[in-house]
């Protein structure tokens, strides 16, 4: 397909081991496509961190425009997102857009995503937040976001991969405040400033295998969304873990457990006490 002056090249990169960002990066894309724009997606689900580091970044050095998906981890950008970005070549005329997918609360990772691909030398044109099912829901839990996104989320995406066009081809210098990202209230932003910047991650629920009631099937490994799991003949893990709790999700007979899985269960419904992001959805432009 030949390239007209309305025509950009996009590359859409998203790391989605819940399959939500995935799902709403093909949905750009296909917007994107449908509207005569030449896009291709990039999916670092999956892949281990030596596969990630060693990104070829010719592949995307001619994008006019990079749009880039991270689910939220601990309320920052997920791990292999951003060494995909600190990696990128230096480009002072790159073009970008962010987006991520949430439960309950996006803490700082528009905000954080976007100052890295600034320091990268990109300019940010618009950010997207979208609520969605997610790996914190465990098992038997209820969740206001099982259903999300739902159709008005969908709506919001297109409206948002539409107006990536329009400022491409007609605000050719039009760059995001990021005065609009530092969107919390004085109580989240504490909570940043005091617990979780400093101990996000490891407040993240830890998990173990039983072998007691492991059949050695090997599910876990290949959901596992960095590869860091291996078979020995039990499963273990080799390498830094981003806790997306695929492991969790796929066994079939409840072998992977955490003794936090309760904790943090109630201290996620604490934060859903107090706090509660609205708009949920939302473009920033």
């Amino acid at each position: 397909m030949g390239k007209n002056n309305n025509s950009k090249y996009i590359s859409i990169i998203i790391f989605s081991p819940f399959g939500n960002t995935l799902k709403i990066g093909e949905y750009i894309q296909k917007i994107l496509t449908e509207s005569n724009q030449q896009c291709k997606l990039f999916n670092l689900t999956g892949k281990s961190w030596q596969q990630i580091s060693s990104f070829d970044y010719s592949l995307v050095e001619k994008s006019d425009l990079l749009v880039i998906g991270s689910a939220v981890y601990a309320w920052k950008v997920v791990k292999p997102i951003k060494m995909f970005i600190d990696n990128l070549p230096i480009n002072k005329n790159g073009k970008a857009v962010f987006f991520t997918t949430y439960g309950l609360i996006t803490g700082y990772t528009l905000l954080n995503g976007a100052n890295i691909l600034r320091k990268k030398g990109d300019k940010v044109l618009a950010c997207l937040k979208v609520p969605t099912r997610h790996s914190m829901i465990f098992k038997k839990e209820d969740d206001i976001y099982l259903n999300r996104p739902n159709q008005q989320d969908m709506k919001k995406i297109w409206k948002f991969s539409k107006l990536i066009i329009k400022l491409l081809n007609k605000f050719p210098n039009w760059e995001l405040s990021f005065k609009k990202l530092d969107y919390h209230s004085w109580k989240v932003k504490l909570l940043y400033k005091f617990m979780i910047k400093r101990f996000g991650m490891a407040l993240l629920p830890s998990t173990y295998f039983n072998q007691k009631k492991c059949i050695k099937c090997g599910k876990c490994a290949k959901a596992c969304s960095v590869q860091i799991i291996k078979l020995i003949p039990y499963p273990k893990k080799f390498g830094y873990c981003i806790k997306c709790y695929n492991c969790v999700w796929s066994c079939p007979v409840d072998a992977v457990k955490s003794r936090t899985f309760w904790i943090f269960h109630f201290f996620h419904k604490f934060l859903g006490y107090i706090y509660h992001e609205i708009p949920e959805t939302k473009i920033y432009v």
